[in-house]
């Protein structure tokens, strides 16, 4: 007879925090382990003695996944399960987890609570030939013969390594992984290398950023990105640091990620952030940093999937490094004379056309209730936005000037245009402040 619900055990840095159960008609629910004491699994899951609904578990669960339905459906083929099932895919490939959660069956509870788990190494031609595969196919991390039991969300391809002592390997069992690489989208030319000089940038710039690399292995080259979710004890064992997305934080499925389809918009999140108790003065002055360093990048990517929250074991809930900045300005001009033209994921005060921002619209931002109540005023909102459109030309033309080798070839064919592009952007905000 067929067993009314499936399970999986919900741990979060080894600890069990909770049950996640599928009914006979695929719904799905979570509970709190009743002696848990950690941080919440999400902020739009505090912890309390209740169920929480399909509504609520599902886009969660779903952030934690790959966000194209292809990649996914390829997992799920391996493991003869719906691509579309959030439940089915975790219960393979759940033991590495953005954050610190760890997904298993309910009885398959060992693998994490024996933190078993193996390292082996990968030579450069393994790296390679990884990440050529990568790049023909999203999916390949999870093919046939690799350990695959790691989930990452979002849109590109990448894959999660662990790099220790100079040298990489592939994480199996319960392993913790340390970086993301990733080798660019498809169809943008250097574009890991976009990412990896406005990651720089962010960190020249004083921001919190993850750190960067740019890297060659063989024939291929990648932007390694190291995990700020994960940290390295002195004895060198790898400990895993709880974080989620601000779509999960909100309760927003990742394929309404867009403020212009519907989903987070900055005063959502402004409005979230303002919430987080004695951590939202810091959480919120840097988000309105965030949004205006990715406004004056060119970035049109940075939606609510591309900004988390670290969350600790008391209470505190922490916006976590900038990550996944890269800016379009190599591909297209950001011109505001284009016949239509290109808009920020997130307005500020109101307006998302790239050259169009001005001090109207940084009035505006500043008298967002959250905002009002932490005390950012105006006045600071428009020093930083002018201090930062002064810099960011001259902290990107550090950065290119002080490239590894690796990024020669490609600055010559990106740089350009970066510079170009960002630098009227930086100069039309300047002009209508």
């Amino acid at each position: 007879m067929r067993a009314r619900h499936r399970t999986l055990l919900l741990y979060i840095a080894g600890t069990l925090a909770g049950h996640i159960l599928q009914d006979e008609d695929g719904a799905l629910s979570f509970t709190y382990e009743p002696s848990y004491s950690g941080p919440p699994v999400s902020l739009s899951m505090p912890i309390a003695p209740i169920a929480y609904s399909q509504h609520i578990i599902h886009p969660y669960l779903q952030g934690l996944l790959p966000d194209d339905p292809a990649v996914r459906a390829d997992i799920a083929d391996r493991y003869n399960c719906s691509g579309e099932n959030p439940f089915a895919l975790l219960s393979h490939i759940g033991l590495d987890c953005p954050g610190a959660v760890q997904l298993v069956p309910d009885d398959a509870a060992h693998l994490v609570e024996s933190r078993s788990g193996s390292l082996t190494e990968l030579s450069e031609s393994d790296l390679e030939e990884r990440l050529r595969l990568l790049r023909e196919r999203a999916s390949s991390p999870w093919g046939a013969g690799r350990a695959g039991r790691w989930s990452l969300g979002g849109a590109q391809s990448k894959m999660a390594l662990r790099h220790q002592d100079g040298r990489w390997y592939e994480c199996e069992g319960s392993e913790p992984t340390t970086h993301i690489l990733k080798p660019g989208v498809a169809g943008y030319d250097n574009q890991a290398l976009d990412e990896y000089l406005c990651q720089r940038v962010a960190s020249e710039m004083g921001l919190p950023a993850a750190r960067v690399d740019y890297l060659t292995f063989g024939s291929e080259r990648a932007v390694s990105i190291q995990r700020y979710d994960r940290v390295s004890n002195e004895d060198g064992t790898i400990v895993r640091v709880h974080q989620e997305d601000l779509c999960q934080a909100l309760g927003v499925d990742p394929s309404h990620k867009y403020a212009e389809q519907g989903g987070p918009s900055s005063p959502d999140v402004l409005a979230l952030l303002g919430a987080t108790g004695t951590d939202a003065p810091r959480n919120l002055q840097i988000f309105v940093l965030y949004l205006l360093f990715n406004y004056l990048m060119g970035a049109t990517d940075a939606h609510a999937k591309n900004y988390s929250i670290l969350l600790g074991t008391e209470g505190t809930a922490l916006l976590a490094p900038l990550h996944d900045v890269a800016s379009i300005a190599p591909y297209q001009s950001l011109s505001p004379r284009r016949r239509k033209p290109l808009r920020a994921a997130m307005s500020i005060g109101g307006e998302n056309r790239f050259c169009m921002l001005d001090g109207k619209h940084l009035e505006q931002l500043s008298h967002v209730e959250s905002l009002v109540t932490a005390g950012v005023t105006r006045e600071w909102i428009t020093s930083s936005a002018e201090r930062m459109a002064t810099e960011i030309p001259s902290a990107l033309q550090l950065v290119m000037d002080g490239a590894n080798e690796a990024c020669l070839d490609g600055i010559e064919q990106v740089g350009p245009a970066l510079m170009r592009e960002i630098s009227a952007n930086c100069r039309r905000l300047l002009e209508r402040l």
